[in-house]
């Protein structure tokens, strides 16, 4: 109350808190505006009067649906770990060194996310030049991070010394765990062989390739028991999240393995139970596309649809697509028409100097390349999409994607393929990067309403065939909604004692 250090020049501390509020004038989050607020109210009001305004503000403030968000967060995530802590194999094992199998951009993020966790790795490919093709890989990446302020050179030295690139299949014997990364796709099967011939009969094998299926890997990897999904959404090195798929066959060191290199990398885990390595994750990327896709051939501009999905936090789909970082699993309506011809072009993204944006030599996107609008335009008299009457403004494009998630999330909860629907929220926040102010994509359906959302989902299907199969109402919907229940309904105590 005696308190009056700083109120001296009103004029200056005015100026200070308008700047303050210039600068959160677009920030997603309403608390820090609200603080500000309070800020201003200890110069003008009279102490009770800011006491009161406090006391107000803070109910708003956790009784409204950004709080109601990060509470569903929280516990979801914590519902997630509990299968985790219910599965009796405690204390894990200790991992020491990874083998990691692959080419390209996905190999060498995942042995950067193991190198970063203080991991051994081995580069298993068994070809000395695709070795030494994705060492340098790994070493340019650490250069431009170092190069560009995000990471130190001492840290990049002892990752990078923990980096052994001379083994080869040779090596399997020192490791722990084998991950398999996406690579050549007509050559993963003779890799997983010639992988399991050089392997010893209890090396367990991470599956990381989205939409692999595990039960074929096993085939060729010679071993049933010992393949697990392993999918880490993209980039590796960064997300959040690991989803984990154990096969029916699952042996008793399997998940204890697959659980201990998670918590090693420090990511979240969630279970899907599709027999398809990413079922879960995908399907997310693959709604969120589609549902951009629809958007883009009804006439809105693909910067306008990324720039109102980014900010939900996620990465604006054409943007993701560009950089090679969109890995769709069971995408609704099939692969992607537009990508399709996007890549019959050539134009397939930012390492092409071409995709839904053009790049210059410094790659930054200018803007929507006209290419992309024509083929755009084309697509949508052969289809016969009709234009939007009334374009969406940004909050109606992320309600459309954000309701096309959970569309995609209520096909799996309703055939199993996840256990409840705060693992489809967990997926989206931990492991695609959605805000987690907004709890989830299920937990925004239920925000909605369920019978709102249905209602708004069978509004927008009349855009084509992709506008039905994004948003034709999934029957847990109709369940839920005779039931008189939400999503929520489905995340209590009497899901969460599953066991890994």
């Amino acid at each position: 109350r005696g308190w009056t250090r700083g109120l001296g020049d009103p004029a200056a501390y005015l100026a200070v808190v308008e700047g303050r509020r210039a600068a959160l004038e677009h920030a997603p989050e309403a608390a820090p505006a609200k603080l500000v607020q309070l800020v201003e109210a200890a110069l003008l009001l009279p102490f009770e009067a800011g006491l009161a305004m406090e006391r107000a503000i803070y109910e708003d403030l956790v009784h409204g649906a950004e709080a109601r968000g990060l509470r569903h967060a929280f516990l979801a995530e914590r519902r997630a770990a509990r299968a985790v802590a219910e599965a009796g194999t405690e204390p894990l094992p200790q991992i020491a060194t990874v083998a990691v199998l692959g080419q390209g951009a996905q190999a060498a993020r995942i042995a950067r996310a193991c190198l970063s966790a203080g991991l051994q790795v081995q580069l298993a490919e068994a070809d000395d030049p695709a070795r030494l093709a994705l060492r340098a890989r790994i070493v340019a990446d650490y250069a431009g991070d170092v190069q560009a302020g995000r990471l130190g050179s001492g840290e990049r030295d002892r990752a990078l010394a923990a980096l052994d690139s001379k083994g080869g299949l040779g090596a399997l014997a020192e490791a722990t765990l084998l991950i398999a990364t996406e690579g050549d796709p007509d050559s993963l099967a003779a890799d997983l062989a010639r992988a399991g011939a050089e392997a010893p009969p209890e090396l367990p094998l991470a599956l990381a390739v989205a939409g692999g299926d595990i039960a074929e890997a096993a085939r060729a990897y010679g071993g049933t028991g010992r393949v697990t999904g392993f999918y880490l959404p993209a980039p590796a090195h960064e997300t959040r999240a690991v989803e984990l798929t154990l096969p029916p066959d699952a042996g008793p060191a399997l998940a204890p393995v697959a659980l201990a290199l998670a918590r090693a990398l420090g990511k979240a885990t969630v279970r899907s139970d599709a027999g398809v390595v990413g079922a879960l994750t995908g399907a997310l990327e693959g709604a969120l596309f589609a549902a951009a896709e629809v958007l883009a051939l009804t006439g809105v501009g693909i910067a306008e649809i990324d720039a109102a999905v980014r900010a939900t936090g996620l990465s604006g789909p054409f943007e993701r697509a560009d950089a090679g970082r969109l890995r769709p699993v069971g995408a609704p309506g099939g692969d992607s028409r537009l990508r399709a011809r996007m890549q019959d072009a050539g134009w397939t993204g930012r390492a092409a100097g071409q995709g839904f944006y053009s790049y210059g030599p410094e790659g930054a996107p200018p803007g929507e390349a006209p290419e992309a609008r024509r083929l755009i335009g084309a697509l949508r008299e052969a289809s016969r999409v009709p234009a939007a009457l009334a374009p969406p403004d940004p909050d109606e494009i992320r309600r459309r994607c954000l309701l096309a998630m959970a569309n995609a999330g209520a096909r799996l909860v309703a055939r199993g393929a996840v256990a409840r629907p705060s693992d489809v929220d967990v997926a989206a926040v931990q492991g695609l990067g959605l805000a987690r102010r907004l709890g989830g994509p299920m937990a925004q359906a239920d925000e909605i309403g369920l019978m709102h959302a249905r209602t708004l989902m069978r509004s927008w299907t009349g855009a084509g065939d992709l506008s039905m199969a994004v948003w034709d109402p999934a029957p847990l919907f109709d369940e839920l909604i005779r039931a008189g229940e939400r999503f929520e309904s489905r995340n209590d105590s009497r899901n969460d004692g599953r066991v890994v």
